[in-house]
């Protein structure tokens, strides 16, 4: 038998240890808690992965995921949907403008004695060189995640990337709408009232895109979003909310386009486009509010006020006229609280704080999915 005190070999009916001669039993002898060859540094050792091990699987909803480790900069997948919308809008922008401005020469008849507006394009470059520097950012390791801050579970890391989608696409939409202002207002330089309708019906769109993605991100953080090899459907209810979401969209600018080309009569399609892009913010900050999130309740207060002045702001887009200082006041306001809105939210991504959420979320849908 061993000698539970020194693991030296001693005889069978022995009372003592041959070699460190203290007492042995026949019970203290017959098992050790960790045999010579196996000690407690190489277990520790083992129970962690070493550097050149693949990660173990993670059972997430109904497949299997690597748990591999998160990367420091956008995904490359993100950036290429990105660059889609941003080439696709930006197309989009000029085939809506060139067709307003062509309906505006046939139906719209400036008074005699119209007066000319000259427009700064200076403040609308501003805004865009903030947003380009907003997404240069994101796309950055300086304003991403961190290794091991995102979700490694397979699901959440799908629909923290499909969330990603959605915020860098808010931001190319700014980018176009103020690239868009800022060389329009530029190559006019006087701007008339068949100009301005124009103008408007393409900040129009471009207002309505913004409010897509806004309602983009709210469904992914509302929904099971990402399908699964044995639940191909699970995303359905998510495709379908997004599908409605577009139409609704697209309504809502024909219905503003509508009011822009018959101001007095049709003027509520104008108010409806504001109170779109007022819901689509409000969703997504009250999604914030969750206790998945655990954020400062006083953070989302400016969101929400963000939110709420968007009801208004569509009755203020107008580049003909004099500008007044209700205009004034109010892009320096939307300027202001996009920097606080992109700074609460670039520190709520890199402290980990969706990740969390996604996590937290994704299991809760699971479970709830499991006993149905």
């Amino acid at each position: 038998m061993e000698c539970p005190h020194c693991d030296s070999e001693t005889a069978e009916n022995s009372n003592f240890c041959r070699k460190c001669g203290k007492p042995v039993t026949q019970n203290e002898a017959t098992t050790k808690l960790f045999p010579k060859q196996l000690s407690t540094d190489s277990i520790k050792s083992e129970s962690e992965d070493p550097p050149d091990r693949p990660h173990d699987k993670v059972k997430m909803g109904d497949e299997s995921q690597d748990e591999g480790p998160s990367p420091d900069t956008l995904p490359r997948s993100v950036f290429l949907s990105n660059l889609k919308c941003a080439l696709a809008l930006g197309a989009a922008t000029v085939v809506v403008y060139l067709v307003a401005k062509f309906f505006a020469e046939i139906y719209i008849k400036p008074p005699p004695n119209e007066a000319l507006t000259q427009n700064d394009p200076k403040l609308y470059f501003i805004q865009a060189v903030m947003a380009a520097i907003f997404l240069s950012i994101l796309y950055s390791p300086i304003g991403f995640p961190r290794k091991s801050s995102i979700p490694a579970k397979g699901i959440a890391r799908e629909a923290f990337d499909q969330f990603l989608r959605g915020w860098s696409a808010i931001w190319v939409t700014w980018l176009l709408l103020y690239l868009y202002l800022g060389f329009i207002l530029h190559i006019l330089r006087d701007v008339g009232i068949k100009e301005n309708v124009a103008v408007q019906v393409t900040v129009d769109f471009l207002n309505a895109s913004t409010s897509v993605a806004f309602f983009y991100m709210f469904l992914v953080l509302d929904m099971a979003s990402v399908s699964t090899k044995d639940a191909p459907r699970r995303n359905k209810g998510f495709q379908k909310g997004f599908i409605i979401i577009i139409v609704i969209g697209l309504l809502i600018f024909l219905s503003s386009s509508i009011g822009r080309f018959n101001p007095g009569k049709f003027e509520l399609g104008v108010y409806l486009s504001g109170i779109f892009a007022a819901l689509s913010m409000s969703y997504v900050f009250g999604r914030l509010d969750s206790h998945y999130m655990n954020v400062n309740r006083w953070t989302l207060f400016p969101l929400y006020l963000y939110a709420v002045i968007q009801v208004i702001g569509p009755t203020l887009v107008h580049f003909s006229g004099q500008i007044n200082k209700h205009q004034t006041v109010f892009f320096i306001a939307a300027l202001l609280l996009k920097i606080y809105l992109f700074i609460v939210m670039d520190y709520w991504l890199r402290d980990g704080y969706f990740k969390e959420y996604f996590n937290t979320a994704s299991d809760k849908l699971e479970d709830r999915r499991s006993k149905k």
